[in-house]
């Protein structure tokens, strides 16, 4: 599993939507201390591009149609994974979220 020794989740947002040219926060580690950094909508937006295409490629046996259905398929299991990731290795840590504006600012609240 790895040794962590992460001391908070946060959420990072976007106040607007994700497109390819989307300007996405990065934090990276400062010092000793470890966070986990999840990114929401940038990976939804992700998973949708690919479900898309997939659904594409003859191969698969997906049709044009089946975008959406794959796409909230992999939205259920995504889910699922990160639950249980961070069940196992996040459990009890504070959870934030960050709030990235298109003005440049940004704001951090607890979520727990």
């Amino acid at each position: 599993a790895g040794d962590h020794q992460e001391s908070a989740v946060v959420v990072v947002r976007l106040e607007d939507q994700v497109w390819p040219f989307s300007r996405v926060p990065l934090i990276r580690p400062a010092g000793v201390i470890q966070i986990f950094v999840d990114h929401p909508q940038v990976v939804s937006f992700l998973r949708r591009q690919t479900a898309g295409h997939f659904a594409l490629q003859p191969i698969t046996g997906l049709l044009p149609g089946d975008h959406e259905r794959l796409f909230e398929r992999i939205e259920e299991l995504a889910a699922s994974q990160l639950s249980a990731t961070l069940g196992r290795l996040a459990q009890g840590l504070p959870l934030f979220e960050a709030l990235f504006k298109r003005d440049g600012s940004y704001e951090v609240r607890a979520l727990s």
